[in-house]
């Protein structure tokens, strides 16, 4: 179902008591309020099982100010609008221009039935404020899940990812994507596991999804701005999806939080985060590796208006000829120069015998396997913490240690 936004608010804002804005307010705060009311009504099992996670205002603003994409009517997509923090921070951009927009086609998917009276409260706002600023703003809210709604698009990922929606039918593609998807793992049966199987395998996450078809919705050149876990960066769970998603988008700067808490903080969110900003590219990734792309990286929300930044060549974040398709960031010279070091390498480790894994141990839940005596290696593996690990060495094993 498609709400159209018009002049009015929904009776129901009455009786909801929805923040009302304040005098000069930008919409993008009034967003924030009305999102922060909106979560404090809900259980924390509620915003869990719903990936309801607000983006704080600087980083839509940081998000917001990735865009690029111009022309004298823009259509903007949000796939996981919530309460419009992130659509109202980039309709603000956009309006802010020395050239703006004369017309900004706003499409907010929002599957959350609660949030749509809130939701369209903050766009009448935002229509308003756009209308004073000479900006004609067209807003419309999509009450289904975004991925759902696309499922039978998402059967063609097997074939190619590009053949979701047709890359050069305006009517039908967007120019701008910005989202902070949800994230939460959605059954191996799930409909919409299923129609992506060929990309996703398993349990996957829905943000990999939303990136997916949210991608596949942009023209050529669109712009691509999201905000999501760092886990689809490397890892073989990844690894068909990462072939398929970077052979239809090019990225042109990326952000790190050095912190896992920073950028949901509000949320209680533990998750390493990252901001990918590109462009829906042609011609495939080996065609597409030439350039640079900006490297930052903050420590979380506080300072990330003024990040450390580096540019570097495209091919050293994503090499064509790696099978893997590993999206690499060095953050620092240090960092570039210990991958310089690594790809000079004439093996690999499993050349040498080794095999590394992460997280195939975890001691409280294996207890009974984790023995503070052993004949090693006859029936016994060596177990390794941090702590045994200096520089260039590893010294196991560690008398008078707490740890097995």
């Amino acid at each position: 179902m498609t709400i159209d936004i018009g002049a009015s608010v929904h009776p129901s804002q009455q009786v909801l008591q929805i923040p009302t804005p304040t005098a000069q307010e930008r919409p993008c705060t009034f967003a924030d309020r009305v999102g922060a009311w909106y979560v404090s009504l809900k259980s924390s099992q509620y915003r869990k099982a719903h990936g309801l996670y607000l983006t704080p205002v600087p980083v839509a603003d940081f998000m917001a100010a990735q865009i690029e994409v111009s022309g004298k009517t823009l259509r903007l997509l949000d796939p996981a609008a919530g309460a419009g923090v992130l659509c109202c921070a980039a309709v603000e951009r956009l309006a802010a221009r020395k050239q703006p927009p004369a017309c900004i086609q706003l499409t907010s998917y929002e599957d959350d039935s609660d949030l749509h009276d809130p939701l369209s409260a903050v766009l009448d706002y935002l229509t308003d404020w756009c209308r004073a600023r000479h900006v004609r703003l067209e807003a419309q809210i999509e009450s289904t899940d975004f991925v759902a709604a696309q499922v039978g698009a998402l059967r063609s990922l097997g074939q190619s990812l590009g053949e979701l929606l047709p890359a050069d039918s305006p009517d039908e593609n967007f120019d701008i994507v910005i989202a902070n998807p949800p994230y939460f793992k959605i059954g191996r049966n799930d409909p919409r596991a299923l129609a992506a199987s060929s990309v996703v395998h398993g349990q996957p996450n829905i943000y990999a999804l939303f990136m997916a078809v949210g991608a596949a919705a942009l023209r050529q050149s669109g712009g691509f701005v999201y905000i999501v876990p760092r886990s689809f960066a490397s890892g073989p769970y990844f690894r068909q999806f990462r072939a398929t998603f970077f052979d239809l988008v090019q990225p042109a700067a990326i952000h790190a939080f050095g912190s896992r808490r920073s950028a949901f903080s509000r949320d209680d969110v533990l998750q390493e985060n990252v901001i990918l900003a590109g462009h829906r590219r042609g011609g495939g990734l080996r065609n597409g590796t030439s350039g640079t792309v900006v490297i930052s990286a903050s420590r979380g929300v506080a300072d990330i208006e003024k990040p450390s930044r580096r540019r570097t060549p495209m091919a050293s974040v994503l090499n064509p000829h790696d099978p893997n398709k590993v999206l690499r960031l060095p953050l620092s010279d240090d960092d570039a120069s210990v991958l310089e070091l690594v790809e000079s390498w004439p093996c690999t480790l499993r050349d040498l015998g080794l095999r590394i894994s992460t997280g195939p141990v975890v001691p409280f839940r294996a207890a009974s396997a984790v023995c503070a005596a052993g004949d090693v290696p006859a029936t016994h593996a060596p177990l390794l913490w941090m702590n045994h690990i200096r520089p260039m060495q590893a010294t196991w094993p560690l008398r008078r240690h707490k740890k097995e």
